[in-house]
């Protein structure tokens, strides 16, 4: 049976949240540009506004071995990679992929938005700070593509920070058409 995706399951944000996510934001960039922050990727010297490196810690959540149990290959992982940095290409921004780990755990395999497993998985697993990327592939419940957090609710609950992914939606899976 085909299995229904929708697109993205990050919610909706109000207007007032979004104003005050972009202010932030702004705020942010005119420090960087002032020499008064660090870029992510560690440049206190910025070249320009936007641009910097992001590490990325992707952690690959499966329920067992095989493509078809969520354990994808590293060459997905390094085509997922590449459909990342060519999307921001032409922003200054990078990604670059520091670390690949695998865990089974067929709870977290079917991680859902806001759920204990999602708790749980991301405080085991997650890497890195504020400015890194920890990007998590699995078979999220309710036939959602994935789901992202904003910055605006890092200091709040830094552990929930991180995307996470359809397994199948990467390049080559078998969620078509949005494996790509």
């Amino acid at each position: 049976a085909d299995v229904k995706f929708h697109r993205c399951s990050t919610r909706e944000m109000p207007e007032w949240e979004i104003a005050a996510v972009e202010f932030e934001v702004a705020e942010y960039m005119a420090k960087v540009k002032q020499g008064q922050m660090q870029k992510p990727g560690g440049s206190s010297t910025p070249q320009s506004v936007s641009g910097g490196v992001i590490n990325v810690y992707f952690h690959v959540i499966n329920k067992g071995a095989g493509i078809s149990n969520g354990d994808v290959s590293t060459s997905m992982i390094m085509d997922q990679m590449g459909v990342l940095n060519a999307a921001y290409a032409n922003t200054g921004w990078s990604f670059n992929l520091v670390s690949i780990d695998r865990t089974t755990n067929s709870s977290w395999f079917t991680v859902g938005v806001g759920t204990t497993a999602e708790a749980q998985m991301k405080s085991a697993l997650r890497q890195g700070s504020a400015d890194d990327l920890n990007l998590y592939s699995a078979n999220p419940s309710g036939g959602v593509l994935g789901w992202a957090t904003f910055p605006s609710g890092y200091s709040g609950n830094p552990i929930n920070d991180g995307v996470v992914i359809q397994y199948a939606s990467m390049p080559g899976g078998g969620a078509a058409p949005y494996n790509l």
